[in-house]
Formats: structure tokens, C-alpha cells, sequence
């Protein structure tokens, strides 16, 4: 147990329990997460309160939070992405139809057997990654080395795209 959070859990006798579970999970802790991100050196901040709802239904209330860094796909360079993850998840045993869960929740399909934790905080937290990660427009962080906006720099390179020829035939 790392943080206060145990790697494996068994969802449906924490809900019966009504489990409340806090801590910090290191990124470097989540391969899927780590490989899509220019930084591995951040930790994630979740609390999960396992219980039921108020029709007796089994849920895990899962909060996470984190400040990323990722690669701007504009400039190339490193960009705090900051993830918040608040969901209300239904504990579906498995053995249960899906058409059993209710319309109010995603449903979290668990077994008899117990399950990671560390998985289902990485799930929901790749489900609030940007699919194309990059500053805000006119974020001085991400204009390049020649302080040129990246539109200036494409018009410029489309205005003379034989400059570069013509300056070799001049060394001649």
C-alpha cells in the first residue's frame, strides 16, 4: 500500500462497507499513462468512496487530480495539461446484465475476483487527456526560436521556397 491506496481491492466489499480510500499515486506507477506523456515526474491525487446510492445501488464516487506534462503538438516543446476526474461509477457484478445498470452511471463490470485500483484511476484519467495536447493560441511559450508566430514562419517559407537554391547557384 503506497499513499494509502492498495494496488488490488475488492470493489463490491468496499461498497457493502462504505470504504472511503485517499492518497497519491506516482505516474511513473501508470505505464499506459507515463507513455503518452513528456514527464513522468508528477503523482496523481485521487480519493474513492465506495457505498451506495440512495437506491441501494453499489458505487465507487472516484475524484482524481493531476497536473501533467505533455508534448505540445504545435511547438514540440513541454505543456502543463491540468486532469480533474469526478464520476460516479455503478459496481456491476458480472454475473448481472448490463441492461441492470443504471442509466445514471458508467458502469464499472467487477468479478469475484479482486481488482486494481491503479487501473481504474488510469482509465478514467486517459478518458480526460486532450486527444491533441498544445498551448493555448498565443501562449508566448509556444511561438519558436525566431519569434515568429508559426503562421509567419509557414508565410514566410511559402514565399520563396527556391531561396535556398538560389543561393547555392550564387556560389557558384
Amino acid at each position: 500500500m503506497r499513499g494509502g491506496l492498495p494496488e488490488l481491492i475488492d470493489p463490491l466489499h468496499l461498497a457493502d462497507a462504505a470504504v472511503r480510500l485517499a492518497g497519491e499515486l506516482p505516474v511513473a506507477r501508470l505505464a499506459r499513462l507515463k507513455a503518452m506523456l513528456a514527464s513522468e515526474d508528477a503523482s496523481v491525487r485521487v480519493t474513492a468512496r465506495f457505498g451506495m446510492d440512495e437506491q441501494g445501488r453499489r458505487v465507487l464516487e472516484l475524484a482524481a487530480t493531476a497536473d501533467l506534462e505533455m508534448t505540445c503538438q504545435r511547438c514540440m516543446g513541454s505543456v502543463a495539461i491540468p486532469v480533474a476526474v469526478d464520476t460516479t461509477l455503478e459496481l456491476v457484478p458480472e454475473e448481472a446484465a448490463a441492461d441492470t445498470a443504471s442509466p445514471r452511471y458508467e458502469p464499472l463490470f467487477v468479478g469475484r475476483d479482486r481488482m486494481s485500483l491503479t487501473e481504474i484511476v488510469e482509465d478514467e484519467l486517459l478518458l480526460q487527456l486532450p486527444m491533441i495536447p498544445r498551448h493555448e493560441a498565443g501562449d508566448s511559450a509556444c511561438l519558436p526560436a525566431s519569434g515568429a508566430t508559426p503562421g509567419q514562419e509557414q508565410d514566410e517559407m511559402r514565399e520563396n521556397p527556391f531561396a535556398i537554391l538560389a543561393t547555392l547557384k550564387d556560389r557558384q
